[in-house]
């Protein structure tokens, strides 16, 4: 879900003036049709798509002081808030009306209540307290910004938000039932979010994240506004990657602080802050992957916490008096969001999403270890693709220790035989392969006979801080030359296509996808790129097609640069498709996005006709 700035710039007027002086020919491939643009698109799609394989999903919300869960069920993009009173209850809808819900969360022992995060069609937001179970709505926050990451007090009254201001965002604490506006409590510059509130409610752990001061962590007094730092966490000597702190909770009875941090480390790890003395320390031994999510009960015994495994989870238990520690081996394999112990620290809640299946919520035992499954999403009309994936190593250009350096991906087959056409799919966020159930994936494979393959190229998250860095600088153009490596491989296997293959990237990849298409326009058929910036390639250099998509997914990508990037790269006589919301600012609805897709996988096929 996606929400854009108001407006049309400068650079989008000065882009009709553009259009208008160029040839008839060139100004008669767009189309505006149902809130989207379609520019230089030979054929708007029509009919079924990939969008048969879009599957129906459960989030886990939050435990209800009865011990049931509310979720957030159904399409994507249309989910809706439900309460489940026991394991693969039939589910019973909550009649709340309005806007797209965000998020949902509940006070952990106090009167039982939602705090309900919703945004708008025009990208705006509102924050409001829902009683429950009569569902009464009082509205506290109405922004043009939407607030983010709520976090209720214990006793359910007092909710903090973080409220956008400019790049930076400020903490502010709202009283559910009074009439008063939101306080400011902490800001000034930065990114504030709020972590965890003391039992007693009497203060607040926040996250200040700074470009220049690095990551901080900070105890709050919400009633003074007296903050207090606590730790700070920066890159030390030639260390060009940014550490951070990631989560924190009180501990031990508000004595102590749990928190997740790479300093001085390659990966992020656990550790304890003891607030009386100032020491911190280890809570477990470093390990060589990413701690990227823990839970920690409220009165303090019970721990959990996620481990990434090359981009799929695994959850460890822990009693902290006794020390004891296990494996959840009876988890289906996933990436696992949302962990949170009930109210009696008895049951572990969550919700896991995979390649092969859509995401479901599963409720682990803390002592038998036992799995409930909770939900039972459907993969759609069109079922799941019989698919497999395998894990690739494979050689690059450099070498390390006097060997060739070797980089992970992941190889996404159809059971068909081949020679198969080939997509690279260059991932977004963290440029690392992760767990998610994609429905162009699916289609591409099912009905498209593809090899996908999803690379971990250097730079990408998951391996290290040295490994993410080795992307940095100077250094910027080495993941464009493991691609050449990765097409020198796919070039290899007999039941690959190396004539029909093209390249995909999202967001910070989207950048590297052109770049490889610059770089190797004799092995790739076309590239895609998914709201990335504009175009910093040399346009005159790229002879192949490009689909330019703007609107699906973080990082937004502005109207007016997409365009410009658009134009940049069809001045020279290049095939460019572009489609996006016509808004600058705007949702990309269900019907949109399914839209979308179609147009994906068309100019994917367009693009690999023989003769192109």
């Amino acid at each position: 879900m996606q929400q854009f700035k108001r407006g049309d710039s400068i650079g989008i007027r000065f882009l009709w003036v553009l259009l208008a002086l160029l040839p008839p020919a060139a100004a008669a491939q767009r189309l505006e049709r149902d809130g989207l643009v379609f520019d230089g698109v030979s054929q708007i799609a029509v009919g079924a798509g990939p969008e048969r394989y879009r599957a129906d999903e459960a989030r886990f919300v939050d435990w209800l002081p009865d011990g049931s869960l509310l979720v957030l069920a159904g399409p994507a993009g249309q989910l809706q808030l439900q309460r489940l009173p026991t394991a693969l209850a039939p589910a019973e809808p909550q009649p709340i009306a309005g806007d797209r819900i965000l998020q949902a969360i509940t006070p952990d022992q106090g009167a039982a209540a939602l705090a309900l995060l919703r945004i708008n069609a025009q990208g705006g937001g509102t924050l409001e307290s829902v009683q429950w179970p009569t569902l009464n709505v009082q509205r506290l926050v109405d922004a043009a910004t939407p607030p983010t990451a709520p976090l209720w007090a214990h006793d359910g009254r007092r909710l903090v938000f973080s409220g956008r201001r400019g790049s930076d965002a400020d903490l502010y604490l709202v009283e559910a039932g009074s009439a008063a506006l939101p306080r400011l409590i902490a800001g000034g510059g930065g990114h504030w979010r709020a972590e965890d509130w003391s039992l007693d409610d009497s203060q607040l752990l926040a996250v200040r994240e700074d470009a220049i001061e690095g990551s901080q962590l900070h105890r709050v007094d919400p009633r003074s506004g007296t903050v207090q730092r606590l730790i700070t966490v920066k890159n030390r000597g030639q260390d060009a990657r940014r550490v951070r702190i990631t989560q924190a909770r009180f501990a031990a009875a508000g004595r102590a602080v749990l928190y997740l941090s790479d300093e001085g480390s390659e990966f992020l790890r656990l550790r304890r802050l003891d607030l009386e003395d100032g020491v911190v320390s280890d809570v477990m031994p470093p390990r060589a992957q990413d701690m990227e999510l823990f839970a920690l009960s409220t009165n303090g015994r019970r721990l959990a916490w996620v481990w990434n495994s090359n981009g799929s989870h695994r959850l460890v238990l822990r009693d902290l008096p006794g020390g004891r520690e296990r494996i959840a081996t009876s988890l289906p394999g996933g990436s696992i969001a949302r962990l949170k112990f009930d109210r009696g620290g008895e049951q572990l809640a969550m919700d896991i999403d995979s390649d092969f299946a859509p995401r479901d919520v599963y409720v682990v035992g803390f002592d038998s270890g036992s799995v409930t499954r909770w939900t039972r999403s459907s993969a759609g009309p069109a079922g799941t693709a019989s698919m497999q994936m395998q894990t690739l190593r494979f050689p690059t250009w450099d070498r390390v220790n006097g060997r060739p350096r070797e980089l992970l991906a992941r190889v996404y087959r159809p059971t068909a035989g081949g020679p198969h056409p080939v997509l690279i799919w260059l991932p977004g966020e963290d440029r690392q392969p992760r767990d998610h159930f994609d429905p162009l994936l699916q289609y591409l494979i099912a009905e498209r006979n593809y090899v996908v393959i999803v690379p971990a190229l250097r730079g990408s998250g998951g391996k290290g801080r040295s490994f993410a860095a080795l992307d940095d600088g100077a250094l910027r153009d080495d993941p464009v030359r493991d691609v050449g490596s990765l097409l020198v491989w796919a070039g290899l296997q007999s039941d690959l296509d190396r004539t029909r293959t093209a390249i995909l990237g999202s967001g910070d990849s989207a950048t590297l996808a052109l770049n490889s298409l610059l770089q190797y326009g004799e092995r790739l058929r076309a590239a895609v790129t998914i709201d990335g910036r504009p175009a910093t390639t040399q346009p005159q250099a790229l002879r192949r097609p490009v689909l330019i998509v703007r609107g699906m997914q973080q990082p937004l990508a502005s109207r007016a640069g997409t365009e410009q990037s658009m134009w940049s790269l069809r001045a020279t006589g290049n095939q460019i498709w572009l489609v996006g919301p016509m808004q600058e600012a705007a949702l990309v609805e269900p019907a949109q996005d399914a839209e979308i897709l179609r147009v994906i996988a068309q100019f994917l096929q367009a693009a690999n006709q023989p003769g192109n």
